[in-house]
């Protein structure tokens, strides 16, 4: 199945000079169409009306945080099965391992390099389309591969650091 092209992108995130730099990479160089929101409550009142197809959220905001403003979404019936990407400086492999376990799918590390912070949003949606298609076990190669693990979002393995992008690698 082909990945479908992305679009439409909620940004959550508290800092106006980083909504603004990050609004317009993913507007200007990517040619995606962004709603920015403020705070997680914004995001709920805002994001199904916009009905993105991701969701690049911040994790220390005021009021609700991150994984709360996330966990909020996803109990809003047009977004529960919306991908995650935190963009956040919190990125210590322990804090990563639990943003995949409350269901991010990958974390981009502040401060992002603007210029290729929409491949780097491209790149994530191809992986996670393409993990969630080889997921599905709907392959005649799929009997031989073996049972699947994790959830078929994202990517499995533990986190080991961040590549020159600021996404976190995994092995």
């Amino acid at each position: 199945m082909a990945t479908p092209k992305l679009q439409r992108i909620l940004l959550v995130e508290d800092e106006v000079d980083i909504q603004m730099v990050a609004q317009m990479a993913l507007e200007d160089v990517g040619g995606f169409e962004v709603k920015v929101c403020a705070s997680g409550d914004e995001a709920l009142r805002e994001a199904p009306a916009f009905c993105p197809q991701l969701i690049l959220l911040d994790f220390m905001m005021p009021g609700m945080n991150g994984t709360k403003t996330m966990s909020a979404l996803r109990r809003l019936p047009p977004l529960q099965d919306v991908p995650v990407v935190f963009l956040t400086a919190r990125a210590q492999l322990n804090e990563v391992a639990e943003y995949r376990r409350e269901g991010a799918i990958e974390v981009i590390v502040k401060p992002f390099d603007p210029m290729s912070l929409a491949d780097t949003v491209s790149e994530i949606w191809q992986r996670f389309h393409t993990v969630d298609d080889d997921s599905r076990g709907d392959g005649p190669d799929d009997v031989e591969d073996g049972p699947q693990t994790g959830s078929g979002r994202g990517r499995g393995g533990r986190a080991t650091g961040h590549n020159d992008r600021g996404v976190v690698a995994y092995d």
